[in-house]
């Protein structure tokens, strides 16, 4: 094997590593927000009723 031939090797694995890296770090990243997104949902859905409580209970008095 000539040397060229080594670098484009060493090449072509560097760049699948990091392709499967990246992915790997994207696929954790859009479910660590995915998971963030649930949370502030749940966090606001469960102060609504709060909030509409006190709306009403200062429309009845």
């Amino acid at each position: 094997m000539s040397g060229r031939s080594l670098s484009t090797i060493y090449k072509s694995v560097l760049t699948f590593c990091t392709v499967f890296v990246g992915l790997i770090f994207t696929v954790m990243g859009f479910w660590e927000l995915l998971g963030v997104v649930c949370l502030c949902t749940a966090m606001v859905l469960a102060g609504v009723p709060e909030r509409v409580h006190g709306a009403v209970n200062r429309g009845e008095s």
